[in-house]
């Protein structure tokens, strides 16, 4: 469904056809688009690649987005740099490029600076695996998630809508976009083939930390 689709449906199911009403509804939706699509396990319908410049003669970069998961240059077949503590980095001398480790240097609300472990002596890209910042829906933009579970917009922002009118009717709505999130969640997590070694990494080297999707 399209933003425009499911704000006309709410508005209709609650006899709200006002272009005010419609405005407020469709705030109400991407309040809700953006507390879902913040909770980790649906992150990923946020994860894409991002390529930033660096600067000549500094040895921080800042990409605009809200986590870094690698950093990696497409100029040597995109070779990931290894993350460092930032203090580590900090104390020690400048080397010459490429660069092979960064730290982060700081985050904000809707970026964050890495800090390399060489001196760019000229402007070369650097590319991230990152969560984008999230989109304010709007017109015949589509929330990005699974098709089938769009209707949790709907029934959130039935109940933001009838919590403003002090209906009784907001606990319930709100109880069924609940519910449906869990579904989501499950539907998700569900896997039949993935393989969930403790102990090994990509390599079958040391223990590596295990990330699953239910947590």
């Amino acid at each position: 469904m399209t933003f425009t689709e499911i704000v006309n449906e709410v508005a209709a199911d609650l006899n709200q056809t006002s272009l005010d009403a419609k405005d407020r509804i469709g705030r109400h939706v991407n309040r809700q688009y953006r507390r879902l699509v913040a909770l980790p396990w649906l992150q990923i319908s946020r994860r894409g690649e991002i390529s930033q410049p660096t600067t000549e003669g500094s040895r921080y970069v800042t990409f605009p987005v809200t986590k870094l998961y690698s950093v990696f240059d497409p100029n040597r077949d995109n070779q990931t740099l290894s993350e460092r503590m930032f203090d580590e980095l900090r104390n020690i001398t400048a080397l010459s490029d490429p660069p092979n480790q960064y730290a982060i240097a700081r985050s904000d609300s809707a970026s964050i600076t890495i800090f390399l472990d060489s001196l760019p002596a000229s402007v070369y890209p650097l590319s991230a695996d990152a969560e984008l910042r999230i989109v304010t829906l709007s017109g015949n933009q589509i929330p990005k998630f699974n098709e089938d579970f769009h209707d949790i917009l709907i029934y959130g922002a039935k109940a933001l809508e009838l919590l403003k009118m002090e209906k009784d009717l907001a606990q319930e709505a709100k109880d069924t976009m609940d519910q449906r999130i869990s579904d989501l969640k499950f539907h998700i997590a569900k896997t039949g083939y993935l393989d969930y070694v403790q102990g090994k990494d990509a390599q079958g080297g040391p223990p590596a930390t295990l990330n699953t999707l239910i947590s």
